[in-house]
């Protein structure tokens, strides 16, 4: 673990260096992976009784997948790139979770 948090730290300080862009757009766009990719496993790990591993891993690269190609491919879409992959990790943490319901230790009874 020191290991990926001094690599991290390093890797970070590099791109924070040779960056041009401001502090504020570096710490938008930190918060932007962190929205695409981390907040619906969160909280519907949090709050939703029926959340699963697979829905929380699904959430996250399809998320991540959907806003990193409007990023890429659709500078200037109808919507934000990060509500884009928003709506994409909510739609993966329900199709993730709900997709395992018959095959749980319930479906044996």
């Amino acid at each position: 673990m020191r290991i990926v948090l001094v690599g991290f730290t390093c890797m970070v300080t590099f791109f924070a260096l040779n960056s041009d862009a401001s502090i504020y757009k570096m710490v938008e766009n930190a918060y932007k992976v962190t929205l695409v990719g981390a907040f619906v496993p969160l909280v519907c790990g949090l709050y939703w009784k029926r959340a699963t591993n697979l829905g929380g891993t699904l959430a996250v690269i399809f998320g991540l997948t959907v806003w990193i190609g409007m990023e890429l491919f659709q500078p200037d879409g109808l919507m934000p790139p990060q509500l884009a992959g928003l709506i994409a990790s909510f739609t993966g943490m329900i199709v993730g979770s709900l997709a395992v319901k018959g095959f749980g230790p319930q479906a044996a009874h």
